[in-house]
């Protein structure tokens, strides 16, 4: 059942979580994605760089977002599974003030690829472009326990219910065809019956780089614990360590975006 949110709870769980579901209420339904959850003063926040300035904006403008802290991977031992509901408001740091004083530490501790950047004085002033960033906060009025997941095959279903988003963890079957068997995990209760435009969320990374994060989401039609998808559902996993060449495309287009952005605010 769900209660005010403690702070203290919170805290400890945001503090010791290194990866983090996001789902939410669309134009087109169910959505969700895989996100890096920092803290503010004990409340989740996403510092999203400006190349993703479009994502962080239509997030922000939604009334209310469901975030759950799922994969124990990577966690601290005072990590505990939850399932935070909360407003999300966007504050606007293009000069990388707010992040550098208060968020950059937990970035640089949670996602190893961020160091590459901006792990000392040099990085930072020769990658400024990543500093700046779109903050948008998470105001928790709402707090559930959630279930533990393990192994590949344990995702989360995003389903809409009623105006409100509907996240369960579930054991799924029969991946590689346009039919998957659900099954909910121990302590998550029963399923929906039926739910159209439903969203399988999996996600796997390289452990404990991080160099790797593989998020897949695969849209369908929830039927009696019966996933039906117009596409083969793959089985989550993680490819290969990139090689030289794609790690400097991926920061090439990283740099693009955001100056890209950037430079439209002047």
């Amino acid at each position: 059942m769900a209660r005010a949110p403690s702070d203290a709870v919170v805290t400890v769980a945001l503090r010791a979580a290194a990866t983090a579901e996001l789902s939410w209420l669309g134009p087109v339904g169910p959505d969700a994605d895989a996100v890096t959850p920092l803290q503010l003063e004990g409340c989740p926040v996403l510092a999203v760089p400006y190349a993703y300035e479009a994502w962080a904006r239509q997030l922000a403008a939604l009334p209310e977002v469901l975030l759950t802290l799922s994969d124990p991977r990577l966690c601290g031992q005072r990590w505990k599974a939850l399932a935070l509901r909360a407003r999300p408001r966007l504050v606007e740091d293009p000069e990388g003030h707010a992040f550098c004083d208060e968020l950059l530490e937990d970035e640089l501790r949670k996602h190893p690829p961020s160091r590459a950047l901006a792990d000392s004085i040099l990085l930072r002033r020769e990658n400024w472009w990543f500093l700046p960033r779109l903050l948008v906060h998470l105001d928790v009025v709402e707090m559930t326990s959630f279930v533990e997941r393990f192994g590949r095959d344990e995702v989360v279903l995003v389903t809409a219910d009623g105006p409100r988003v509907r996240v369960d963890a579930v054991l799924a079957s029969g991946w590689g065809t346009t039919t998957l068997g659900l099954e909910a995990l121990a302590a998550g209760g029963p399923l929906p019956v039926t739910a159209d435009g439903a969203v399988l969320l999996s996600h796997d990374f390289t452990e404990p780089d991080l160099e790797r994060w593989d998020v897949v989401r695969s849209r369908g039609r929830l039927s009696l614990s019966t996933l039906v998808s117009p596409e083969p559902v793959a089985r989550p996993g993680v490819p290969g360590m990139p090689r030289l060449g794609e790690r400097l495309r991926r920061h090439r287009d990283l740099r693009r975006g955001c100056i890209r952005a950037l430079s439209g605010r002047r």
